[in-house]
């Protein structure tokens, strides 16, 4: 049981580093924006407002793995840790659900980067034409998907924090075994469908 609690509390203890690193982004930002409308720079680009929502998605996964197995609905029985209710288990799925949008600005800054160095784009023809549909896909998708998860009920305890899984443990939602899913079920496998998307 001590290696488990070990488990649980490694990634809590390491998620504030993080948030700090994401916090210094959007303070370097904020400096190159505040520069901006001094004059002495050419102001925010593609680049910063990708680096903003990345920075900011990533302090909601953050803070979510932060708070562990706190939100753990503690009527469910996974440890000793859990304080929360069913609601507190959704929110902080969902927060970790967010942190995916993360993950899908950071492969935007990858195509940035391929669009500006290898096929010479400028950062102008890039911010008119490709950058609105960027976020405007980005943030439909990510927040669509997340939301719906509360809906399905798929954020459930696993792994100490509550994350995308069906509860109990190991049931079944069509009579394979017998324990039948009381939250999650089938459509944590469809989720999981939308997930592979990413």
């Amino acid at each position: 049981d001590k290696r488990k609690a070990f488990l649980y509390l490694v990634p809590c203890a390491m998620a504030p580093f993080s948030v700090l690193g994401d916090i210094l982004i959007l303070v370097s930002v904020n400096r190159t924006r505040k520069k901006a409308t001094n004059g002495r720079t050419q102001g925010l680009v593609t680049y910063h407002r990708l680096l903003v929502g990345m920075a900011a998605f990533d302090i909601l996964y953050s803070t979510g793995r932060t708070l562990g197995p706190l939100p753990m609905p503690s009527s469910y029985g996974e440890t000793s840790a859990a304080r929360g209710t069913v609601a507190t288990c959704d929110l902080q799925g969902f927060m970790i659900q967010m942190g995916a949008t993360s993950f899908a600005y950071a492969t935007l800054l990858m195509v940035y980067y391929v669009m500006v160095i290898r096929y010479r784009c400028k950062d102008d023809w890039i911010a008119k034409r490709l950058e609105p549909w960027m976020h405007a896909l980005i943030l439909l998708f990510h927040i669509s998907v997340g939301i719906l998860g509360i809906f399905w009920q798929v954020y459930n305890p696993a792994f100490g924090l509550c994350t995308v899984a069906s509860y109990p443990h190991q049931c079944s939602y069509d009579g394979e075994n017998d324990v039948i899913c009381e939250r999650g079920g089938y459509h944590e496998e469809i989720f999981s469908l939308f997930l592979d998307l990413l």
